[in-house]
């Protein structure tokens, strides 16, 4: 089904808004799949929040953050390069670590230099 933009950012808002709501509670309101509202929150770079209970009575706890980093698929050319050329003069001990610290693989280093 075609959803208007409006409508989903409609739904992000409820998401993510000040008192946010979960995909999975908003598709049983909405009827509109669970999976499809989720799509929705991840490609408006919002992480989903998780809520947290004791029992049924407690209060859910809501976390939610925006997404700060990228996928290294969705980061651009003079940054890929950039890290390839800094990846070059690294060691193999100093490459691992340089790796984590950008959450990266060696294969996407692998593909970047091709």
């Amino acid at each position: 089904m075609v959803y208007s933009d409006m409508f989903k950012r409609k739904m992000i808002q409820k998401m993510s808004g000040t008192d946010p709501i979960s995909a999975c509670a908003l598709s049983k309101q909405v009827d509109v799949p669970q999976s499809t509202l989720s799509k929705w929150l991840r490609n408006a770079g919002i992480e989903p929040f998780i809520g947290f209970s004791n029992n049924t009575y407690d209060k859910e706890v809501h976390m939610r953050h925006t997404k700060t980093a990228k996928r290294p698929e969705d980061w651009k050319t003079e940054k890929k390069l950039a890290v390839v050329l800094e990846a070059a003069s690294l060691s193999d001990e100093q490459l691992g670590a340089f790796l984590r610290s950008k959450g990266l693989h060696e294969t996407h280093l692998q593909q970047w230099r091709l």
